[in-house]
Formats: C-alpha cells, sequence, structure tokens
C-alpha cells in the first residue's frame, strides 16, 4: 500500500492547509463572530432577566401578565367589559319585550 501526498491531503482539515494569513483571516472572522453573539446573548438575557422584568409583583392566581398592563389594568378593562355585556344584555331585553307588545297589538294598519 502506498502513502501519497494527496490522499494525505485529502485526509487532513482543510484549514491546515491554510497559510498564516489566511489562518488569521479566519480567526478574526471568527473573533467578530463570537463577539456579535455574545452581545445578541447579553441583549436576550436583559430582555428576559433585566431590571424591568424583576421589578414586577407575581401575578394573583398564576394569571399571566401583558406587556406593560398591571392587575388595575385588567381589571378595568374587565369591569368595562362587564359593563358592556349588561349594556348588551339590557338591549336584548328591551328588544324582546317590544316584540312581545308588537305581537299582542297585532299589525299596525
Amino acid at each position: 500500500m502506498q502513502f501519497d501526498q494527496e490522499s494525505a491531503a485529502k485526509l487532513v482539515h482543510p484549514t491546515v492547509a491554510l497559510s498564516a494569513v489566511d489562518m488569521a483571516k479566519l480567526l478574526d472572522v471568527k473573533d467578530r463572530e463570537i463577539v456579535h453573539l455574545r452581545r445578541q446573548v447579553a441583549w436576550f438575557q436583559r430582555q428576559i432577566f433585566g431590571q424591568k422584568s424583576e421589578r414586577r409583583l407575581p401575578e394573583p392566581e398564576g394569571i399571566q401578565g401583558h406587556a406593560g398592563r398591571t392587575v388595575r389594568d385588567r381589571t378595568r378593562r374587565s369591569a368595562t367589559c362587564q359593563e358592556e355585556q349588561d349594556r348588551r344584555a339590557r338591549a336584548r331585553t328591551q328588544e324582546r319585550e317590544s316584540d312581545r307588545q308588537r305581537r299582542r297589538i297585532g299589525p299596525v294598519l
């Protein structure tokens, strides 16, 4: 079995064949990429574990929080929703009553 340089070159990783200048360029690119990725990780950590995220009080009964809204805002909104539901229920009741009266009176000629 003969061992020649061509077959040996195929077995070796491509970076081994790089010159010193090419290797320095490759390492520079990798260093920049590492810095960029570390900045991204730091940004994500600030979003999840930042001061504002830790200032919030835990929600009662496991209610999931909403961006920029507090429990007070949600209760105010739910009260408004309840008022709207009540208003619609009254309107439906009034409509039913007026339909009943029209049926009793009969068609107007």
